[in-house]
């Protein structure tokens, strides 16, 4: 697969929100339903439609519409609530705004749809297409920073049982070894458990290289779990000069144990994916690294037993998140076409990765700046 090919697994291929469509939403959201529609930017960003809309007096709205196959109002007003719990305590994020019947989504036919305020700053990385690292050193360090700050607001807000869906970057599986949790997992995912069926994929056989990996995590399956952000990168942040202004899109949000959003943003943003899948195995940036856990370590020293698990949980994070990636695809009433990918590449070739002599190096490498940050301390 060459470049082009992986990055059209991130192209959105939603039909998008109308003018009109808009409109009427509008009209369901009491601070707007006076307001005439200005401009309308729709959003590139993948897995949903969306757009921002921003009216005749100047204010703005962002508009987001899925469809029912994939999520349900409860899951996404949880979400919600935790955002808007987020914002209430400062920490710099779009709150979302309640619809004419109290409530966070609107449903119309098959789609549920969310409005939250427009995003503080700039949107520098809004056309991004894959998971490059922050165009400078000092953008990486406040990405670390805010992935901290975002762990110590998240642990005072007491997260609600969600059950898995396509729309949440869980790990669960993968805390402890998986195969004793398997047949159970398959049970609650049958769609996944028929993809892997009609393909001739034996999850188990795939699994049992990371089960050293995954053991290694045990300790993480007793920790109490709070929201996570689940997509942790550059993209997803807001801008004024070198801080992060806004954090938005919590869309794969859901309860993990805490360092789970700083494996998700080490993995995202100090591994050149890209390049690895072309055949250039040694692809990785350790100074972006570095500032990323610079950042998060002037804000949240990581603990002995974390640093240890840190490793692990990189090479995992993406594990369980790209099973739901097909599911997302099957379910989708689109043809996103990125089962395969997400089988063959998000699965089974970025963990397997960590397994080769440059991915053990890199591991390595974060335990080793890892200790040296938290000695800084």
């Amino acid at each position: 697969m060459d470049r082009e090919q992986q990055l059209e697994v991130v192209n959105n291929s939603w039909p998008p929100l109308s003018a009109s469509q808009a409109a009427k939403v509008l009209r369901e959201i009491p601070d707007f339903r006076e307001e005439r529609i200005a401009s309308l930017c729709p959003s590139a960003r993948p897995m949903a439609a969306a757009c921002l809309v921003t009216t005749a007096s100047g204010k703005q709205v962002f508009l987001k519409r899925y469809h029912q196959n994939l999520v349900s109002s409860a899951e996404l007003e949880a979400k919600h609530s935790f955002v808007n719990q987020l914002a209430n305590k400062g920490f710099p994020t779009p709150r979302f705004f309640c619809f004419n019947q109290g409530d966070s989504t609107l449903t119309t036919g098959e789609w549920i749809i969310e409005a939250s305020a427009g995003a503080a700053g700039q949107d520098r990385y809004r056309d991004l297409r894959s998971w490059l690292p922050p165009k400078t050193r000092e953008e990486a360090v406040e990405l670390g920073r805010v992935a901290a700050r975002l762990r110590i607001a998240s642990q005072k807000i007491q997260p609600p049982q969600l059950e898995p869906g396509p729309y949440q970057n869980r790990i669960e599986l993968l805390l402890g070894d998986p195969l004793p949790k398997l047949a159970g997992f398959l049970k609650a995912h049958p769609v996944l458990a028929n993809y892997l069926q009609d393909s001739g994929y034996d999850l188990a056989t795939s699994l049992e290289p990371l089960r050293p990996f995954a053991c290694t995590l045990s300790p993480l399956a007793q920790v109490p779990r709070y929201f996570t952000h689940g997509d942790l990168h550059v993209s997803n942040a807001f801008w004024e000069g070198n801080s992060v202004s806004s954090l938005i899109d919590f869309g794969l949000a859901c309860p993990n144990p805490p360092l789970f959003d700083l494996a998700v943003l080490l993995e995202r943003h100090s591994i050149d994916w890209i390049s690895i899948t072309e055949g250039k195995t040694d692809s990785y940036w350790p100074q972006v690294a570095c500032d990323l856990l610079t950042g998060y370590e002037q804000i949240f020293p990581l603990p002995a037993e974390e640093i240890e698990m840190l490793g692990p949980l990189i090479a995992l994070c993406n594990a369980e998140f790209s099973l739901s990636a097909i599911e997302y695809d099957l379910l989708a009433p689109i043809e996103p076409q990125i089962k395969d990918w997400a089988w063959d590449i998000g699965f089974q070739g970025h963990s397997q990765w960590f397994l080769t002599a440059p991915g053990k190096k890199y591991l390595s490498l974060i335990n080793q700046l890892a200790k040296e940050k938290a000695c800084e301390k």
